[in-house]
């Protein structure tokens, strides 16, 4: 949420900034300003909307129900890490444990989808057990 908040703030500032810009008169200059401003506005934009994207689809993880196999919210423990598969948000830690957050459109997401405990795949050429699921 501090993300969004964060977000929604450069907007508001950004759209001040071209209030404000709208007012000079310096020519080329002055359509350069306004140029980088609405580039940057709209990459905030585009981050923004990612950001309520998986906000929405993380809320509608339900943490109470019992994995049985690699799916939208499960936990996965394997050889190689820890895996959360909800929102691309990167790396967390949890109890001395890094938990890599990833969405179900990240690559190694692919190949560990439907798996289930004791399952192997071949991921970048290493040998990857799946040790639980949660």
């Amino acid at each position: 949420m501090d993300q969004v908040n964060a977000i929604e703030e450069e907007l508001f500032n950004l759209k001040q900034d071209l209030a404000d810009d709208s007012k000079s008169t310096a020519g080329d200059k002055h359509e350069t300003s306004r140029a980088m401003l609405h580039l940057e506005q709209e990459k905030l934009g585009k981050r923004y909307q990612q950001l309520k994207n998986d906000l929405s689809f993380v809320s509608q993880i339900d943490p109470h129900i019992q994995n049985q196999k690699v799916q939208k919210g499960a936990l996965v423990k394997t050889s190689l890490g820890i895996f959360y598969f909800s929102a691309g948000i990167g790396t967390i830690t949890s109890q001395n444990q890094e938990i890599y957050c990833l969405s179900m459109h990240a690559p190694i997401a692919n190949f560990l989808i439907n798996k289930q405990i004791n399952d192997e795949i071949i991921w970048q050429g290493k040998k990857v057990n799946i040790e639980a699921i949660y």
